[in-house]
């Protein structure tokens, strides 16, 4: 009937309208997944954070407040990461953008707890989740920054599965999102992990990095070289996370422009 065709068309023309809305509304917030271990969480010296910073927000599992650091609560001695100096370069190259963290890292943990089904995954998940829900109109959820493996350098069995988990885990983290293109910045280790004691198979998992961001893109691996440890041949020093934090955002601009 002529009624039936009116219906159809108005459905059409609001369907249309709201497609041009959604496209049209201005992202106000980017938000970043922080995941991985300590180097991800942070074991800088708090006196050398740049947080806070005015549009520099942090998800507290049940509300967005400001973001300073230590982001995570992971450990006593969870302190300065990456995170803030990536927030202030990120900050001062799109000004009109609020910098949004989902902060889930845990230190000493292996990838075995990040796959699908295991703890942290199904937290960072949880998180992520509960974040976005609570978001105003114009957020995106933009990445998600990582920096794991030390935990797997330690036994032929971690290390020779680390490739398989961690595409396991992309994937299945990007489907529970809906975010089939959701970019993963990779951090390599610290190139004086292969020091550590316990990491015989360090190379391993440097390899995997190498080896998987080819195959999980849109993705991008970042180097470490020239950044130094704070003394122990596990953590970065200060510095060293300022220098990171500065060359995840460019690959990340990198890989998205």
């Amino acid at each position: 009937s002529l009624q039936f065709l009116y219906f159809i068309e108005d459905s059409e023309t609001a369907i249309a309208q709201q497609q041009l809305s959604q496209r049209s509304v201005r992202v106000r917030m980017k938000v970043f997944v922080l995941m991985g271990q300590s180097n991800m969480s942070g074991r800088g010296d708090l006196k050398d954070s740049v947080l806070p910073i005015k549009g520099v927000k942090k998800w507290d599992c049940n509300k967005w407040v400001e973001a300073v650091e230590p982001l995570h609560f992971d450990a006593p001695k969870a302190a300065m990461g990456l995170a803030g100096k990536f927030a202030e370069v990120a900050r001062a190259a799109e000004e009109e953008v609020e910098i949004g963290f989902v902060a889930t890292a845990v230190g000493g943990t292996s990838i075995e707890r990040w796959v699908p089904g295991a703890d942290l995954y199904e937290n960072a998940l949880k998180q992520t989740k509960l974040a976005l829900e609570s978001c105003p109109d114009g957020t995106e959820l933009t990445a998600v920054l990582w920096h794991q493996g030390e935990s797997d350098c330690d036994t032929e069995e971690r290390a020779s599965k680390y490739s398989e988990r961690f595409i396991s885990m992309v994937k299945e983290f990007r489907l529970a999102l809906d975010s089939p293109s959701l970019p993963f910045i990779v951090g390599e280790l610290g190139k004086f992990v292969a020091k550590h004691e316990p990491s015989v198979f360090f190379s391993r998992i440097v390899e995997s990095h190498a080896k998987v961001v080819p195959q999980i893109q849109p993705a991008a691996l970042v180097s470490s070289d020239g950044l130094s440890d704070k003394g122990d041949s596990l953590h970065f020093e200060s510095s060293a996370f300022h220098e990171f934090g500065k060359r995840y955002y460019a690959a990340y601009r990198k890989l998205v422009q």
